[in-house]
């Protein structure tokens, strides 16, 4: 009978709990650069608005005046 059955039983073990951790890590972080892409564009479209609104409210009080 091998003796070292048992050690080799347990690496295999901790290379399975590794591999489940990295999958883990993987999905976290692929969620995580997704909400973060989200918020961008979110944050994008907003700053666009607001400025699209200067630009009126400029081109507005420059009519305006002249």
């Amino acid at each position: 009978m091998n003796r070292n059955t048992h050690g080799e039983e347990r690496r295999q073990v901790e290379k399975e709990m590794t591999s489940e951790r990295i999958g883990w890590i993987e999905s976290f972080v692929g969620q995580l650069r997704s909400l973060v892409i989200c918020i961008r564009w979110s944050n994008y479209d907003t700053l666009e608005k607001t400025r699209f609104a200067e630009v009126e409210r400029k081109g507005f009080f420059i009519t305006k005046t002249q």
